[in-house]
């Protein structure tokens, strides 16, 4: 990553208790688990207008991330998590468009609409 130039953008802070403080001062989001049962951190960051970026796994990542919201890498592609992540920074437009598109993306996960699916399937 350091030949082309990644280490410069990419800084693993930790833990923190207070997830809303660090959304908003993000500007992307990197999943790069090789497994997972339903990735929760990757629906509070497009909640956040934050974009993804995640291998392609199975059960979640590309149920939640499209070309609006983020970008599926090729799991174990190393090279490419890398490059998309410099192109997503080098192109703060894009970044834009994608911050916005996240927010929208989860209006599916809302309290009112998952009712209504929970009412529809008891029904």
């Amino acid at each position: 990553m350091d030949q082309i130039g990644a280490t410069a953008y990419i800084k693993l802070k930790g833990y923190t208790a207070q997830p809303e403080q660090v959304w908003q001062r993000a500007q992307a989001t990197l999943l790069t688990s090789h497994n997972e049962g339903y990735a929760l951190s990757l629906v509070e960051a497009l909640a956040n207008g934050v974009p993804a970026i995640s291998y392609d796994v199975k059960y979640g990542p590309g149920e939640l991330i499209d070309e609006s919201t983020g970008r599926l890498v090729p799991e174990h592609d190393y090279t490419q998590m890398a490059e998309t992540l410099v192109t997503c920074f080098n192109a703060p437009e894009e970044l834009a468009r994608k911050n916005a598109a996240a927010v929208s993306s989860t209006q599916r996960f809302s309290a009112e609409n998952i009712w209504q699916k929970w009412n529809e399937v008891l029904s």
